[in-house]
This record gives C-alpha cells, sequence and structure tokens, in this order.
C-alpha cells in the first residue's frame, strides 16, 4: 500500500511541475514578443497626466502672477481701479487728484489704527483710506499714508503734549505743521433713538483735502467774524473758511478792538445796531492808515430791526438796504414751489467771480434776501434776481398790496463798493441773503459754497487751491459704468476669457494627439 501510495504522489508530483515549466515558458515567450521598456520612462498613460499637470499648473502660475501684475498697477497707478458706488464715493474728484499732482513739500497722513482695524468699523472708513491711498498714488511719492496703531504705541500721543489723540482720529502732518482730524470732521452723524450714533455721510476727502493745504501753504488768511447779537447759525459758514486755510477770529465788536493782523472783517446778520464807537472800529479797518487793502463783508438779516448807524455807515459806500424781502415772479428762477422769496437764482452780474465756477449747471441761489438799492457811482451789483422782480415791504398790508405792481426788475441782492487807491483799494461787500450762507445751502448741489470761497480768494488776492468737494453717501454698489466702459468688459469678459480657455483646450487636445 505505501509503495503504491508515493508511486501516486510522485506522479502528481511530476505532473505540477511540468504544468508550472509550460506556464513559465509561456511568460517568457510573451515577455519576448513585447519591446524591452527603457529604465525610467513613462508609458503613454502617465505622459498624458503629466503634461494635464503641466497645463493646470501653468495656468495657476499664469492666474496667480496676473494679480499680483493688478495689485502692483492699482497700488502705483490708480486709474487702473474701479468704482462700482453709483456716487463714485470711493473715487477722487478731479480737484483732489490735481491738489495731489502740486503737492510739492512731504506730507504723511497718518491713521491712529491698523487699517484692518480701522476699515473694519464701517464702510465709509473703508472709503477714507481709498481717499488717503489715491492722494498718495497721484503726489509722486509726496503724500505718504501710514497707520500707527495708538492702543499698542502710547509714545507716539508725545509728539503732540497740547493735543489729546483718539484712536479714531487721522493726522495730517508737513515738518512741524500738524492738523489732527477727529471722526466728526471726517463724517456726518446722526443719533439713532437717542442712543447710537452712526454715519450718515463722509466728508473724509474735502477734510483730508483742506488739512493738505493747511499744513503745506505759505499763506495765512485772518479773517475776523463779528458775531455781536448774530440772528443766524454762523457755525458751518465758519467752518467752511476754516477747512479751507482761513484763519478765523470770532469776536464781539462792543467790546473788542479789531485785530491788525484781519484781512477781512465779515459782519454775520446782526440784529441790534452797532454804537458809534464800533462804526468807528470799521471805518478805521477799511481806511488802513491809507493803505487800504481790507474787506469788509456784510450780511444782512431778514428779521434785523432798524439800524440807523449800520445803515448810515453803508450808505456811505453807495448801498442802502430796503425794508422789505425781494422777490421773483420768474418761475424758471424759483426753486421753492411755496413762494416767491425763499431759494430764488441769483445770476452773476459781474465776471469777477465767475471764473472759478466749475459748473454753471449749478447756479448760485438766495433766500428770504432784503433787497439793495445802489448808487452806481460808488457802488455795483454782484448778484441780481431776474426782469420779474421786486421788494415786498414789510409792513405792507396784504389786502391792497399787489405783487405784480411791485416788480421794479433786476432787483440787487449783494453788491460791491470799492473805496480809496484804485490799484489797491479796500472792498465792501452787502450781501441781502444770510440763508445763502446757511449749512443747507453751503452743503447743497449748487454753487454757494464755490462761490463763496472763489469771491474769497479774490478779495484777498489768495492763489491756492480750495476745497469744493461734495459729501458723500454710500448707497449701494452697482456697475455706473461709461458706455466705453462697459464695452472693454464685454470684450474682456465675453471674447477674451473664452477664446482663452478655448485655446488652453486646443492645445492639450493637440498635445494628446501626437502623442
Amino acid at each position: 500500500m505505501d509503495e503504491n501510495n508515493n508511486i501516486t504522489i510522485d506522479e502528481e508530483k511530476t505532473s505540477e511541475e511540468t504544468e508550472e515549466t509550460v506556464t513559465e515558458k509561456a511568460d517568457k515567450e510573451e515577455a519576448a514578443a513585447v519591446p524591452e521598456k527603457k529604465k525610467g520612462s513613462l508609458s503613454r498613460k502617465g505622459k498624458r497626466r503629466l503634461t494635464s499637470a503641466v497645463i493646470i499648473c501653468l495656468v495657476i502660475v499664469g492666474i496667480i502672477l496676473l494679480n499680483v501684475v493688478a495689485l502692483a498697477l492699482t497700488s502705483r497707478f490708480p486709474v487702473f481701479t474701479a468704482d462700482i458706488t453709483s456716487n463714485s464715493a470711493f473715487e477722487l474728484t478731479e480737484d483732489s487728484v490735481k491738489l495731489a499732482e502740486s503737492v510739492s513739500k512731504k506730507v504723511r497722513i497718518q491713521f491712529m489704527m491698523k487699517k484692518n482695524d480701522y476699515e473694519s468699523v464701517s464702510n465709509y472708513c473703508k472709503q477714507a483710506t481709498s481717499i488717503a491711498s489715491q492722494l498718495a498714488s497721484y503726489s509722486n511719492g509726496m503724500v505718504s499714508v501710514e497707520y500707527i496703531d495708538l492702543v499698542a504705541d502710547p509714545t507716539f500721543q508725545t509728539a503732540f503734549p497740547e493735543d489729546t489723540l483718539s484712536a479714531t482720529d487721522v493726522v495730517v502732518s508737513c515738518g512741524e505743521k500738524y492738523n489732527i482730524l477727529s471722526k466728526e470732521d471726517m463724517f456726518n452723524f446722526e443719533l439713532y433713538a437717542d442712543s447710537y450714533q452712526y454715519i450718515t455721510s463722509s466728508k473724509a476727502e474735502q477734510a483730508i483735502d483742506s488739512a493738505i493745504l493747511k499744513v503745506t501753504s505759505e499763506v495765512v488768511t485772518n479773517v475776523a467774524l463779528i458775531t455781536d447779537d448774530s440772528g443766524n447759525d454762523h457755525s458751518y459758514f465758519e467752518k467752511v473758511l476754516y477747512l479751507n486755510n482761513y484763519n478765523v477770529i470770532e469776536m464781539t465788536i462792543a467790546d473788542q478792538e479789531i485785530p491788525d493782523t484781519a484781512d477781512t472783517v465779515i459782519i454775520y446778520a446782526p440784529t441790534k445796531d452797532f454804537s458809534e464807537e464800533a462804526i468807528s472800529k470799521l471805518e478805521k479797518f477799511i481806511y488802513n492808515g491809507g493803505s487800504y487793502k481790507k474787506n469788509l463783508m456784510y450780511i444782512s438779516n431778514e428779521k434785523q430791526n432798524d439800524l440807523p448807524n449800520i445803515n448810515a455807515f453803508l450808505k456811505n459806500y453807495g448801498v442802502m438796504i430796503s425794508d422789505g424781502l425781494a422777490f421773483d415772479m420768474d418761475s424758471s428762477r424759483v426753486i421753492s414751489s411755496s413762494n416767491n422769496y425763499d431759494i430764488i437764482v441769483a445770476a452773476l452780474n459781474t465776471n469777477v467771480y465767475s471764473d472759478g465756477l466749475t459748473d454753471s449747471s449749478y447756479p448760485i441761489l438766495s433766500s428770504r434776501a432784503r433787497g439793495l438799492s445802489l448808487d452806481e457811482s460808488v457802488a455795483v451789483s454782484v448778484l441780481q434776481y431776474s426782469s420779474r422782480s421786486g421788494v415786498c415791504p414789510y409792513d405792507a398790508d396784504e389786502d391792497t398790496w399787489n405783487m405784480s405792481d411791485a416788480v421794479i426788475g433786476d432787483v440787487c441782492v449783494m453788491s460791491q463798493s470799492i473805496y480809496g487807491n484804485a490799484e489797491a483799494p479796500s472792498n465792501i461787500i452787502v450781501c441781502g441773503s444770510a440763508l445763502m450762507w446757511d449749512q443747507t445751502f453751503l452743503q447743497s448741489q449748487y454753487s454757494n459754497r464755490q462761490f463763496l470761497l472763489n469771491m474769497m480768494g479774490i478779495l484777498n488776492n489768495r492763489q491756492d487751491p480750495s476745497v469744493q468737494i461734495a459729501e458723500k453717501v454710500i448707497t449701494q454698489y452697482d456697475l455706473n459704468m461709461s458706455v466705453s466702459e462697459k464695452v472693454v468688459v464685454g470684450v474682456i469678459m465675453f471674447a477674451v476669457i473664452p477664446l482663452m480657455i478655448l485655446g488652453a483646450g486646443l492645445i492639450v487636445f493637440i498635445v494628446r494627439r501626437r502623442k
């Protein structure tokens, strides 16, 4: 039995060995039929994968480089940036660009917070940093922007021993001269439910521009603002002058002397008469020891009482203020539909102050003005109403007085008198409306603010540019582009980019076909 079993086992082993030999031989023959691969070479499939990976890497690198170049261009050249707010809130006005390009001294704009922290407060804060950055970009290296962490570096405060800095302040400096802008200087605020204060609009551009003018200008114009018994709020009027590098000295003529350094005196809407001593101070100022070259601006109050001393003073310079309100019956000149006394378009009757008015589509407005009668041998009309204008006396009987019968035409509401040396005279400006210098009018899109600054600059022989920038509200983000800009964007989005993608696909296809 054992011998038979052994024979069977040996036969099975021999059979298995034979099968293995045949299989090995077949594998060797099949291997011999396939060309031997070179060491380290890739299969066709591997080459395709490698080609695809290289192309993808090249596209990614190209996109990264494109973004790097775009970032560099927008940082160096603001023209390559796009503001998509509906009112271009993040874009510099033409006046700001001109100002930045004209800066010839090193100016630093320093925010008292880290950039990210400051911008996170509000979109208005982000707008402020954008304005500062663009001013620097257009200045040919003369303006720089820095972000100081006042909390982390409290020693920065020691550079301003007479001031207390806040984290929301912005410091504009040139050498030893500096101007600190608070958040109230940069933005307008409103109180919500008597508890929460929020920003309603930005005045950052005009604030930073005016600060640059202040710290770089060599010209200082001193204005004495006489506020004795003033019947109108003059705070914003004063602020407009201050923002445009006028050193405003508020005073009362009853118990103070007019400073010898004052270039211009402004009497703002008095409701009570001046004493004879006060009138003498005004006459002395205008005469200026025989040198003249001074300016006096008298702003009338619509509700003022009888002012015999002031009226006699003005009459010496050819101006009589009427005892009533000027009206205009020309409907094209009346902005307000309520009556013919409020918000009237006043036409310039002289070209002296018109050169600086950049947009004639926004006229100068007057409101509730007292009409002026002129001695034309001494005084000239600067602003006047239409040929269908007149004056309604305060004591007019409503039952018998008729507006049409009172039309005299071309009623003057602002005049100018020249006194003394014809080559270097003193100028006396009389304005019948105080409301035209109210905050509502000076902040509007109309030309009151621009006219005021233009007139003040000419009277005071100012050569530096003035800040006449409207306050901006960030309302929404939308594409507000010109037709040409839309065409360029359309071509890029619907032609250039699709063609680039199609081209990349064709390259991959051709490469794979050839492989």
